[in-house]
């Protein structure tokens, strides 16, 4: 093969990879590709668009980079059954997965629950009589390391965004709270600037102060963001922040402040596109 040949070839294989290189680029601003396409499995996607509905809210570019967080939770835990439950399939280890991932999606990639090594997955939080065991023990017993869910209230919670409650989420944002060592309600913050705004908005009087302009309307708000223990509330509020964030915007404009800077996600935008 002369040289002239050989160098067209190299050209015409340069071209090809360069053209290929702007057509998934193209695709990719247009939504049309998606990150890990080539890894992240079909039948997960279709498990994350059945039973997280928060995921079609999504941009697309954040949606590439959730799938990416997935992919890496579910190989880096340990999943468990327990309960009587048979297994840990697929569908839950994606449904579960999917809706912790949504409190990384702002952060370093170093920062994935490090301190989580086990999902512990029973069928349900309600004991039977021929199941007692089913039943998960208080918050308090847990195993070290461990996180305990009942695939029923997951799967319930995740699918209904009416519903302000959100297992994984609150459970995972008691992570968040804990990474310090300390269930006080106060993650550790990235910005040294954001832990005065914290005191302020997270401080007792607030938590258990009504909405404000709506106190006839305080009863329908969910109680346990004026519980007034520190780690259930900031739980509780990542819960709205994600599920119901215009009712948060609107109620505790602070609040959804504290944590769209803590979170570095605007959830209440993606309602608006």
């Amino acid at each position: 093969m002369s040289f002239h040949v050989l160098y067209l070839v190299i050209g015409l294989l340069l071209a090809l990879m360069t053209a290929s290189w702007f057509i998934q680029r193209f695709r990719r601003r247009t939504g049309a590709l998606r990150v890990r396409h080539f890894a992240f499995p079909s039948r997960w996607l279709e498990y994350l668009e059945a039973n997280v509905p928060l995921y079609r809210r999504l941009p697309v570019d954040l949606r590439d980079r959730l799938q990416d967080r997935i992919l890496n939770f579910v190989d880096g835990k340990r999943w468990k059954h327990c309960g009587g439950l048979e297994a840990v399939t697929d569908e839950m280890k994606v449904t579960i997965a999917g809706q912790a991932c949504f409190l990384l999606l702002g952060r370093a990639a170093a920062q994935d629950f490090a301190r989580v090594l086990t999902i512990m997955v029973y069928p349900t939080a309600r004991g039977t009589e021929d199941d007692p065991d089913s039943v998960l023990p208080p918050v308090e017993s847990w195993p070290s390391a461990s996180v305990l869910l009942a695939w029923d209230e997951v799967k319930k919670t995740a699918r209904d965004l009416r519903d302000d409650r959100n297992e994984v989420i609150h459970e995972f944002a008691r992570q968040l709270d804990l990474e310090d060592g300390r269930a006080d309600g106060k993650p550790i913050l990235q910005d040294p600037c954001q832990h005065t705004a914290w005191a302020r908005v997270m401080n007792h009087a607030f938590v258990n102060a009504s909405p404000p302009g709506d106190s006839a309307a305080a009863g329908s708000w969910p109680d346990r963001l004026h519980a007034g223990e520190p780690g259930e509330n900031f739980a509780a509020g990542t819960e709205l922040f994600y599920q119901n964030p215009a009712q948060l915007e609107k109620r505790h404009p602070d609040l959804y402040g504290l944590l769209r800077d803590f979170y570095k996600l605007d959830p209440a935008r993606w309602l608006k596109r």
